[in-house]
């Protein structure tokens, strides 16, 4: 002590104009205080400079003079580590706030508006970018000595201090993206998504920030997410994309506040700070593909990203990732929809291999801590620690241990905890937890590791939390281990730091964490099984051909030999580099669940033989085995698939790549949303060449993953028809966006002469209209364009203009060329026309104007046919606003047209010269056929549109329900129409899975009824026809009694 108050020890302050009773005082004051900090020399220079940077000196010094406490407050925070005490003198007011805090938390609202309002102050006083930077390093400077004081002087536990980091960290993310979308916005307004709400931004924390345990030095990990937006709409327009990647730059320059000399300029963001060294170390290094990815991305890219190349380190950082910022809604919906994948059971083999890959590893690294120099390890989460790895204390020359990075350490901790919540959270949810502590606790409570070995594995990392805590606030040179010592509370009898029982600490508390998480891993295993007869069969290079035949004929192979030889196909990897002892294995020991699966099927063998040809065309059978290994669901769908539905198969054979969608179905375990569906046909069809080969692809997954569903049983009739109809809806859309695109660079832009656009509208009738088609329905269709005029030349485009009515013309006659492109073997849709609208001459084309539509159905040239049809119609292309404006306009039509008894007796004359081509069984045309309910509905529409709009809905099940609300009919007829409607459309849809050549008809084969049978859930095969007869007679009852009481 003497050396520390020895002279010329006091001479920086004692050359300040203080009173020398006041530095008398101090002296004092020091003299009783000094020897309880860790270095006293340098903690009393760390305190000299600090009065020197006070506003008033003499005032300070008074100050400690009456508060004697808030003097050794203030050496203890000076004597916690020089970043900290540096971080103190250059902003000496800080202190005055963190005493009277007390430490106390601040909450995360509270932090967000006040820098909020700081920000806008600066904006509105005209303070630069550099003045932003040091009021967020101030701010931020200012909370963590908060915090530091709660931790180092108030006594706070690890736990509160890195919440209090973390609620820091968000606060100055949501702030910098608060400024930041407000500064975007001035100068380009906001993207819009198709429906016309802005563009919304989500902030996904990783790594510790993910589960709320960042330290003083933690890199921030980030990920953004944003909505599917077009062209922001402000003075200046930017394509959504780079709006966004412009806001994300932004914030991460504001977050990282650099400052001090020099300019550098944060590219395309208009943010220019000057280079002192970030304030966070922000990194986008982990969002869906890294550096190559975009900075953000939509919900559903970054989806497609983890469910298609997602990779094991990745399923582990999203065990512990959250909203920390921006739109919550739009994050969460995100986490929601990749947490099946994080905890799936469809674990591919790079999945399994992963995790024992990432295992091994950090197995490895505990046993190699016996090595008196042992190497720093590999991350093995994907976490890295910025810092640079120094030397141990057992024995090196270096100042501070490195406790993250060492085996046993914080690191190794996180990364056992993170393995176990992907191993054990499929079935466990209490493991899911984020933060380390409490998915610890969930591992505990869910009877996966002991009472012992949670209490280990919580003190380790709290105590380890604690040193990481004294490490960082420290630079981690000279006499740094005295530093951390002393602030852990350890002292010899002098009352010194004492270095030794801190190592013999740490030592200590790596060396009984170590055992744990070894023993961690050893239990994660899974047991050996004895071995079944189906299994050896296939590992036997020289099966025995008796036990082949009774194993086979047990599981229903009338033709065992046959059987084996498909069986073998299952086996056998096609693609050369790829292991096929492994597919073998894999194959082997799903055999006996396998077999059992498919002999439930109706026809065993024809399933086992379809199942190889599936398998054969997708290579890479390893992964296909080895996820049925691990998903019971997922055998019981393909097994299902191959034994009765040849369409989804087929799609399956010709498109290898759609064994990603069928998983799909069945891990996101819902339909394809209209949003999904729009968001991704737009993705797919960005930059894309050939447009017809892009939907092609588009239209085979969705029909996968619907076709999946109906499969099973999972969804209601109408909603299965209403997938599919948005499924054809976005491919007309995107058809038709690309074609008009490629025509306005040839022709202009349909503007009429104030500029407003002119629209293609496609109204779709019959099914599509009605939101009912199956999976090969025709699409009945009417091209409509909103104005007559001539398009408007492109600045530097072709000086070629022409009229909407030839644009729009050749639009409709290039989409129908498209669509019916049998490129590939088949068609993307067959269409109709049923209106038989031309537009004007000479060049008469398939698109009329909106007031041509009109005018045909106004004056009277409209056929029963087409009143009939546009019951049905609704506008699915153009703006929202237009299509609403098409869809009343329709309804109008049909309120004004003409009625009388006599239509109701032309309509069964229709009906009947129906029924003249049409087979005695087809569901559809034939007496009592679908065709009856449809056009008694439209009947009942006709005639009562006029006095009850309400019941003009296009759909026909929603339509008898109007009529029968409305009274019009008795409730029993409509409710008896309604139910054999969706009989017959239940059975219709089953026959289009199974690809039967006749789309509307009973097969008359015995197996192919069986099959049907078998996808309805009937017992009974027979009971299909017998079934189908009976509501066919019911319907034509019930459709000459609508008609004859309309007739009446």
């Amino acid at each position: 002590m003497d050396n520390a108050l020895g002279p010329g020890n006091l001479d920086s302050i004692a050359s300040l104009p203080v009173p020398r009773d006041l530095l008398n005082k101090l002296r004092g004051h020091l003299e009783t205080l000094l020897p309880l900090t860790p270095e006293p020399p340098e903690v009393l220079a760390r305190l000299g400079r600090y009065v020197e940077a006070a506003r008033s000196p003499t005032s300070l010094l008074a100050f400690f003079d009456r508060d004697v406490t808030s003097l050794e407050s203030l050496l203890k925070l000076l004597g916690a580590g020089d970043r900290l005490a540096d971080r103190l003198i250059a902003d000496p007011e800080s202190f005055d706030l963190a005493l009277v805090s007390g430490g106390a938390p601040a909450p995360r609202e509270v932090l967000i508006d006040e820098m909020v309002a700081e920000m806008e102050a600066l904006a509105r006083c005209g303070g630069d970018l550099s003045a932003l930077a040091a009021l967020i390093r101030a701010v931020v400077g200012r909370e963590r000595l908060r915090i530091a004081y709660a931790e180092f002087v108030a006594g706070a536990p690890p736990q509160q201090v890195v919440s209090e980091l973390t609620v820091l960290a968000e606060a100055v993310i949501e702030s910098a993206l608060h400024f930041s979308s407000a500064r975007m916005a001035t100068r380009y307004g906001v993207p819009r998504t198709p429906d016309g709400s802005p563009g919304r931004v989500a902030v996904i924390g990783l790594g510790r920030l993910g589960s709320g345990e960042l330290s003083y030095g933690c890199p921030l990990e980030l990920m953004f997410l944003c909505d599917l937006c077009g062209p922001s709409d402000g003075p200046e327009n930017l394509p959504g994309d780079e709006y966004f990647a412009a806001l994300v730059r932004d914030v991460v320059a504001i977050v990282a506040a650099h400052s001090g000399p020099g300019p550098e300029q944060a590219a395309g963001t208009g943010l220019a700070f000057a280079v002192e060294g970030p304030l966070f170390d922000v990194s986008l290094a982990k969002r869906p593909l890294g550096e190559a990815g975009p900075p953000a991305c939509t919900v559903t890219e970054a989806e497609r990203h983890y469910q298609s190349v997602g990779r094991t380190w990745e399923r582990l950082l999203h065990t512990h990732s959250r909203v920390v910022a921006g739109n919550r809604e739009l994050g969460e919906q995100f986490l929601r929809r990749i947490e099946p994948w994080v905890y799936r059971r469809f674990g591919e083999s790079a999945d399994r291999e992963g995790i024992q890959t990432l295992a091994g590893k950090l197995s490895r690294h505990i046993v190699a801590a016996a090595d008196p120099n042992p190497a720093v390890p590999e991350p093995v989460d994907g976490e890295s620690s910025k810092r640079a790895p120094q030397a141990g204390p057992f024995g090196q020359d270096r100042a501070s241990i490195e406790v993250r990075l060492v085996a046993g350490g914080l690191n190794d901790i996180e990364s056992v905890v993170s393995l176990l919540r992907v191993i054990y959270g499929i079935e466990s949810t209490p493991v899911r937890s984020l933060g380390t502590l409490e998915a610890i606790e969930g591992l505990l409570t869910a009877g996966h590791i002991s009472a012992s070995d949670a209490a280990s594995l919580q003190e380790a990392f709290a105590w380890l939390t604690r040193c990481e805590h004294a490490q960082e606030v420290d630079s981690g040179t000279g006499n740094s281990d005295r530093t951390v010592a002393w602030n852990l509370g350890y002292r010899d009898g002098a009352g010194q730091s004492d270095v030794a029982a801190f190592h013999a600490a740490l030592a200590a508390s790596l060396r009984s964490v170590r055992p744990v998480i070894a023993a961690l891993l050893e239990r994660s295993g899974v047991l050996a099984t004895d071995t079944p007869i189906e299994t050896e069969l296939l590992l036997d290079p020289e099966p025995d051909q008796d036990l082949a035949a009774r194993v086979l004929r047990a599981h229903g192979m009338a033709d065992p030999v046959t059987a084996m030889v498909d069986l073998q196909r299952l086996a056998a990897e096609p693609v050369p580099y790829l292991s096929g002892r492994k597919c073998r294995h894999h194959l082997a020991a799903i055999a006996p669940t396998l077999l059992a699966e498919i002999s439930r099927s109706p026809a065993p063998a024809a399933t086992l033989r379809t199942l190889a040809e599936v398998s054969d065309s997708l290579g890479g059978k390893a992964t296909l085995w080895e996820l049925m290994g691990t998903s019971p669901a997922a055998m019981s769908l393909l097994v299902r698939l191959c034994a009765c539905s040849p369409y989804l198969a087929g799609i399956l054979v010709r498109n290898p790549g759609m064994i990603d969608e069928l998983i799909d179905s069945l891990l996101l375990d819902r339909l394809p949303s209209a949003a999904w569906l729009e968001a991704s046909s737009t993705e797919l069809c960005r930059g894309a060449s050939d447009i017809r080969a892009v939907m092609q692809g588009f239209k085979n997954g969705a029909h996968l993953q619907i076709g999946v569903r109906d499969l099973l049983g999972k969804e209601s009739l109408e909603a299965t028809h209403a997938s599919l109809a948005c499924t054809a809806e976005s491919i007309l859309r995107r058809t038709s966006e690309a074609v008009t695109r490629e025509l306005s660079e040839q022709y202009g832009d349909p503007v009429t002469e104030d500029g407003a656009p002119v629209e293609l509208v496609i109204l779709a009738v019959g099914k599509l209209g009605a939101r009912e088609p199956n999976y090969h329905s025709d699409l009945q269709l009417c091209f409509l364009y909103t104005a007559d005029c001539q398009t408007r030349r492109r600045v530097g485009g072709h000086r070629t203009t022409t009229t909407t009515a030839k644009f729009f013309g050749e639009v409709a006659r290039r989409t129908i060329e498209v669509l019916h492109d049998r490129t590939g073997g088949t068609r993307l849709f067959e269409l109709g026309m049923p209106l038989g609208l031309q537009g004007p001459a000479p060049e008469r084309g398939p698109a009329v104007s909106v007031e041509t539509f009109a005018a045909h159905f106004r004056h009277g040239k409209a056929t029963l046919t087409e009143r009939l049809s546009i019951c049905k119609a609704r506008a699915i292309s153009g703006r929202s606003e237009t299509r609403r404006a098409i869809d009343a306009q329709v309804r109008g039509l049909l309120a004004s047209g003409e009625w009388y008894k006599g239509i109701a007796q032309q309509v069964l004359d229709l009906r009947l010269a129906m029924e003249d081509s049409a087979a005695n069984d087809n569901l559809k045309r034939a007496e009592g056929g679908t065709v009856d309910v449809e056009l008694a509905t439209q009947t009942l529409q006709l005639c009562h549109a006029a006095r009850h709009p309400d019941i003009l809905v296009p759909g026909t099940i929603e339509a008898l329900g109007r009529i029968a609300d409305a009274g019009l009919v008795e409730r029993d007829l409509a409710d008896g129409l309604r139910d054999n409607y969706r009989a017959l459309r239940e059975v219709e849809s089953k026959l289009r899975l199974l690809d039967t050549p006749a789309r509307h008809e009973i097969p008359s084969d015995s197996d192919s009824l069986k099959r049907l049978a078998f996808l309805l859930n009937l017992p009974d095969a027979d009971q299909i026809v017998a079934t189908c007869r009976e509501v066919r007679a019911a319907n034509r009852e019930l459709f000459l009694t609508v008609i004859r009481k309309l007739s009446e």
